[in-house]
Formats: structure tokens, sequence, C-alpha cells
């Protein structure tokens, strides 16, 4: 299993049928299905989300099915970022260490998704379930 860190604009693709990226955010998502990944999100995805979605679809209520249908997915854990865990992400992995492999295992925009170590991720999920 292979933790991931999945910012706001990936959901979006996931959602928006007409993206650019969509069809590669779909298969992504699959393939972390299948592999029972966890898939850890700052606690502002919902908003920023529904903020992304509600213009395009001209109705909020739309944009906040969508989020209740994010949320509700099993392997999703919402995770508030402190100013300590947000100045850890940025200093782990060191960015060189972790950019090919992300090129290797992301969708064609990986840029949109970060994945930590274990360490991190699993750290994240132990401050999101206490």
């Amino acid at each position: 299993m292979a933790d991931a860190v999945v910012d706001a604009s990936v959901w979006v693709s996931r959602l928006v049928a007409i993206d650019a990226h969509h069809r590669d955010t779909v298969d992504w998502f699959e393939e972390q299905r299948r592999q029972s990944s966890l898939l850890v999100v700052p606690a502002l995805m919902p908003p920023e989300v529904a903020g992304a979605i509600a213009p395009r679809a001209r109705d909020g209520r739309l944009a906040r099915r969508a989020v209740d249908s994010l949320l509700r997915l099993p392997t999703l854990r919402l995770v508030a970022l402190d100013r300590h865990l947000a100045e850890e992400a940025v200093d782990w992995p060191p960015i060189s260490e972790c950019a090919e492999p992300m090129r290797r295992t992301l969708p064609s925009h990986a840029g949109s998704v970060s994945h930590w170590s274990h360490g991190i991720a699993n750290n994240a999920t132990e401050r999101a379930e206490s």
C-alpha cells in the first residue's frame, strides 16, 4: 500500500469530466482503490473542492453533494494542518528524492499530488485519529 497526500486540484479533476486530466486522474484513483491506499488530505480540501466546482456547475448544492461523496470514501483521512505539520511536509522527503518516483507513479499532473514518506503519512494519520 502506498499512502498519498492528494491536493484539492486532483479531487476536482476526478469530479469534473471535462477536466484535461480527468481520465488519468480517474485511472490513478482506481489504482489507489485496488491497493487500498490511504488518501490523506488537508482539512481545507472540502471547501477548496466545493469552491472550484460550484462556479463550473453553477450549483452550490451539486458541489456539496460532490464533496459529501468524497468524504464518504473509506480510505480518506482529513488532517488538520497546523504549522508543525506544514513545515514537516515541506522538509520531508527532500524534493530531489521524491521527484522521479512521483513522475513514474502518478497522473501526468503529478505536481498536484504529493507522496510523503510512510513516516509523514503515518504521523498525519495518527494526528487525525487522536
